[in-house]
């Protein structure tokens, strides 16, 4: 489902060859979502006080916070099923 997030953000659709480092954090596998961002031109702001992140490309946007699973894609709520989490400093996204 995340894939759908970063799709309308134009963040994801990785191609296979990108060799992109990830997490396993609870079983779950997690990408950085600055890489992910880099990768996709995609604007990424992080407010580190309120923990949210915002993302913006052409005229779509995403709106996230570090330890919740719910997203805001251009004001719409997607339920993701695991949540967005820090991992050593780097803010990590579900697979």
């Amino acid at each position: 489902m995340f894939h759908i997030i970063f799709l309308i953000s134009g963040c994801a659709t990785l191609p296979v060859r990108e060799n992109i480092a990830t997490y396993s954090i609870s079983g779950v596998t997690y990408y950085p979502l600055v890489t992910l961002c880099d990768l996709r031109g995609v604007l990424m702001q992080y407010d580190p006080l309120t923990r949210i992140v915002n993302l913006s490309k052409d005229l779509q946007h995403s709106s996230l916070r570090v330890g919740d699973a719910l997203v805001l894609v251009n004001d719409n709520v997607l339920h993701l099923n695991s949540p967005i989490d820090l991992y050593q400093g780097t803010i990590a996204v579900p697979l």
